[in-house]
């Protein structure tokens, strides 16, 4: 191909270089086509979840003759591909620019020659988005016809010639799991791996698999969407260490009761589907390579059936992803369950040896919750029914993913955002933008408000305590609870009243541009590839893109590294909340944190810390999110101040400066006394929102706002050099004490220490004999003052 297209392949450059070259060197439309197809028969044969043996140019294809009776001449057939299977799949292929749409009348042509006995499948690879027209003259088309979408490939590095792909080797985590999971189902006939979003759960399966699974025996992967079975197939075709026969099986639309290809549709995939159980036994029987067997959890009766009614033989190891999502009611009152999910459990109907269950997000109900369905005639199983999912093999969660770097840290940002921001014009603006006529789904003023903060927290502008500021977020993804509301939520960041009171708030120039976008269900693989290779790119591009969605990016698809995630609406669901947070914390070049934004509505002549009273709309939102990341982040309750950081949006200061320099009325005066209200606002929070999601203890919340006023404190008596006075005060002894830093952290301490013990008195008005912090401070010995006053609250409160 280098001769043909006069590209040198030293240095291996990327599909996407080759492909500008091609662009500006090919003469005419023929040769850049000629050109780009030999470009795509080297992917073809680098990229291992094609999983061809074989590719040639439709002319120079050995067999043509003699399996279609047909010359070379060109009949919309530009190559041939020979699978590992021995399948034969016509190719088309179309660079075009990448503005263009491709329409029905560009592939009729193919569609019609390729209608052959001998293609068991087609691919129609093209540079471009499709046409809705195109798209659905494809869908249920026999052979099944594929959409390869080639900008996916843009980043591949083309290889000069064809090379053995290196071995990946696990991380040392990842090698732990390995070893504890091959362990237990060495013992045991089944088990959970749970494992921290991010860390590599599709990998970690197939090295154990690779250990636990002889050469040329059989392995099924469950997975709940056809786009993880998708993910699923590639990377275990790009990274295993032997040869495997792959068999992807998706049940009719309807299965379920609900869309399964909601995610993505089988036009997408770039491998046969099977729905026939006859078709998958036969795929399974006999000798030959390991064969594995994708398929969701909807398609698992065509599995079980396969192995009941046409003899396929029993799976050695059965792997189910996202094991939380096979929970939940056996039956209801109506004798009607989930079958299709929880049929993974079932021994007598899926023949499996050994059935490891891997999640991120183990899901188990309370003995309450328990209870009160089974009152109601339901009757539930959860992750920790040992019976049904076995021992816990290995837990990796992610304090020790990000311990170890596997993932970045962090932190939940709490923006308060003052309803009064939203103007009468900015208002009517965005009402105006509502998808839907009805009053009942027309955007609330609260709606507006969180547009506007998230608006603010994309473009850094917020103020906070904590030493690490966000600043700008240019990759943000966002969740709505509908798709009425997530497509207003996407149009709503890009009107321009939005941005110039976005602009007002900073210090100095504009507001990036904002692009975002709504993804739901109905948007294709490639509709949703490009958006997320926008929002990759969106940092190079000097903008910030938004995408807002429902549940699409929460479970399992890769998403690129995003600086925040944020919640638009309160959130439900604990394992939502979770997964979502898991796409944030992908590790990146330079990155230190994922911030999880959440809007909370500052009432006119309120602070954030009202807005975070219980019973307020904070309360609850803040609330949820908390909770759902406290149950699997322990640190979280540990200690919150190190997670949660509250902001408000930045006060532009006015350009002008009192007469009298730095005073109580200057711009610096103001900034100070702001930082000192957003400290102790924060402060009063922690209670709030320790409150609201059940984190912590009242000892674990004080113990942090000790911590800090200690911190504080020290560093003050410190820059005011008062080590001296302290340490004559104190009688302490410098040279003994630690020093100057030491005698400050002391007096640091003794002065938490009375202002606790006047918190206290303020709490009981009964202990008025107690010396109140005015005497402690004038007595001769402060010290034994003050224990003796805590002896007495001692005695009283455990006496």
């Amino acid at each position: 191909m280098d001769e043909q297209i006069g590209l040198d392949l030293a240095g291996q450059p990327t599909a996407g270089e080759i492909l500008e070259r091609i662009r500006e060197k090919s003469r005419d439309e023929s040769e850049k086509g000629r050109w780009f197809e030999q470009l795509f028969m080297r992917i073809a044969r680098q990229e291992p979840q094609f999983e061809i043996d074989g590719i040639w140019r439709w002319p120079d294809w050995p067999e043509r003759e003699e399996l279609t009776g047909l010359d070379g001449r060109d009949i919309g057939i530009d190559l041939v591909a020979r699978r590992t299977s021995g399948e034969c799949v016509a190719i088309q292929c179309k660079c075009y620019d990448e503005r263009r749409t491709l329409g029905k009348g560009h592939i009729d042509k193919f569609l019609g020659g390729s209608q052959q006995p001998v293609f068991g499948l087609r691919w129609i690879v093209a540079t471009c988005r499709w046409g809705p027209i195109a798209e659905r003259a494809i869908r249920n088309a026999h052979p099944q016809v594929t959409q390869i979408d080639f900008r996916e490939y843009l980043h591949v590095q083309v290889e000069e010639r064809d090379a053995k792909r290196p071995v990946q080797e696990p991380w040392p985590l990842q090698a732990d799991a390995i070893e504890d999971a091959v362990e237990g189902l060495t013992n045991h006939d089944r088990g959970r791996l749970v494992m921290a979003c991010g860390t590599g759960k599709t990998f970690t399966s197939l090295r154990i698999a690779e250990q636990v699974v002889s050469a040329g025996q059989r392995i099924l992967f469950a997975a709940p969407t056809i786009a993880l079975v998708s993910q699923a197939r590639r990377e275990w075709l790009r990274q295993t260490t032997r040869k495997l026969r792959c068999v992807v099986v998706c049940s009719d639309p309807t299965a379920g009761g609900r869309h399964e290809n909601e995610d993505i549709r089988i036009s997408e995939l770039e491998c046969p589907v099977s729905t026939d159980p006859s078709e998958i036994a036969h795929s399974l029987q006999g000798d030959g390579p390991t064969r594995v067997v994708f398929c969701t959890y909807h398609s698992l009766r065509r599995v079980t059936e396969a192995q009941a009614d046409h003899g396929a033989p029993e799976f050695d190891l059965a792997i189910a992803d996202e094991a939380h999502r096979t929970t939940g009611a056996l039956r209801g009152p109506n004798g009607a369950g989930r079958v299709n999910f929880q049929e993974f459990h079932d021994g007598e109907r899926l023949l499996a040896r050994k059935r490891l269950y891997m999640t991120a997000t183990p899901r188990i109900y309370t003995a309450r919750s328990k209870s009160r369905l089974a009152s109601k005639g339901i009757d539930v199983i959860d992750m920790g029914d040992q019976q049904v999912y076995g021992p816990q093999f290995h837990l990796l969660p992610f304090a020790k993913a990000v311990n170890h770097r596997m993932l970045s840290d962090y932190r939940v940002v709490v923006l308060g955002v003052g309803r009064a921001s939203v103007t009468p014009g900015l208002r009517r603006r965005l009402e105006d933008l509502s998808p839907s006529t009805s009053r009942k789904n027309a955007p609330t003023t609260n709606d507006m408000t969180r547009v506007l903060g998230v608006s603010l927290a994309v473009n850094g502008v917020t103020e906070g305590t904590a030493l690490e500021q966000p600043g700008q977020l240019p990759r943000t993804l966002a969740f709505a609870n509908s798709i009425l509301r997530s497509k207003w939520y996407a149009d709503a960041p890009m009107e321009s009243e939005v941005l110039r009171a976005t602009t007002r708030r900073m210090s100095d120039g504009r507001a990036m541009k904002v692009v975002a976008k709504h993804l739901d269900a109905s948007a294709s693989a490639l509709q949703r590839n490009q958006e997320l290779r926008a929002l990759a790119h969106a940092d190079r591009d000097g903008e910030c893109r938004i995408v807002c969605n429902v549940k699409l990016f929460t479970e399992g698809v890769d998403v690129p590294s995003l600086d925040a995630v944020a919640f638009l609406d309160p959130r439900d669901s604990q394992v939502d909340v979770v997964q979502a947070v898991g796409r944030v914390m992908r590790k990146a070049p330079g990155k230190r944190f994922g911030y999880i934004i959440i809007p909370v509505i500052v009432e006119p002549g309120g602070d954030v810390a009202a807005a975070l009273e219980r019973g307020t709309e904070g309360y609850r939102t803040v609330g949820r999110v908390l909770r759902a990341l406290q149950a699997h982040d322990g640190r979280l309750a540990e200690t919150p101040a190190n997670f949660i950081r509250v902001y408000e949006p930045k006060q532009k200061p006015p350009p002008e400066v009192p007469e009298g320099g730095i005073g109580s009325g200057t711009p610096q005066s103001r900034s100070i006394q702001r930082q000192l209200d957003l400290k102790e606002a924060e402060q009063g929070i922690y209670a709030h929102v320790a409150a609201a999601s059940g984190l912590g203890k009242p000892g674990q919340l004080v113990a942090d706002e000790i911590a800090y006023a200690v911190r504080r404190a020290s560093t003050v008596f410190q820059d005011e050099e008062l080590e001296e006075p302290l340490a004559e005060a104190l009688e302490l002894v410098p040279e003994q004490d630690g020093g100057a830093k030491g005698v400050c952290t002391i007096a640091a301490l003794m002065l938490a220490n009375a202002c606790l013990l006047q918190r206290r008195l303020r709490d009981e008005p009964q202990m008025k004999t107690i010396l109140r912090l005015d005497k402690v401070a004038g007595a001769s010995n402060p010290s034994e003052v003050l224990g003796l006053a805590w002896e007495a609250i001692l005695e009283k409160d455990y006496a």
